[in-house]
């Protein structure tokens, strides 16, 4: 091939792919994450997680599917990535359940992101580790 077909080739490709490089990242929480809870090391429990950005809130569903638990709250501070979700749900016998969920986002700028906490209903406590899929 002539130098002077590549030189207007490579531009194209360079131009083309510009729009890719220079849009913006979604909201930090925006995605499915998956990982574990459990109130100690013996006993977890894997979890899935989609959370999205409207625009003015953050939604969100933990196990999407037959169990899934809506997001009644949720609050990101990016002053130290501090994430609080709150989830109103009931027990199989139809008592109410408040699932209260703090945590921190870690390695912001990896695409592997992780959000690491505690949860907490009733008396029952526990911590969590999720990852952005």
């Amino acid at each position: 091939m002539k130098l002077s077909l590549c030189i207007p080739l490579g531009l194209l490709l360079v131009v083309g792919a510009a729009p890719g490089v220079s849009s913006q990242e979604a909201h930090p929480l925006t995605g499915s994450w998956v990982g574990y809870w459990g109130p100690s090391p013996d006993h977890r429990n894997r979890i899935r997680v989609a959370m999205d950005w409207d625009g003015q809130r953050i939604t969100g569903i933990v196990n999407p599917g037959t169990d899934d638990l809506p997001f009644t709250e949720a609050r990101l501070d990016p002053s130290d990535w501090s994430v609080h979700i709150r989830i109103e749900a009931e027990d199989p016998a139809g008592n109410p359940i408040t699932y209260v969920i703090d945590g921190r986002i870690e390695d912001l700028g990896s695409p592997t992101r992780s959000v690491v906490g505690t949860w907490r209903h009733g008396d029952t406590a526990g911590d969590f580790r999720i990852t952005l899929q």
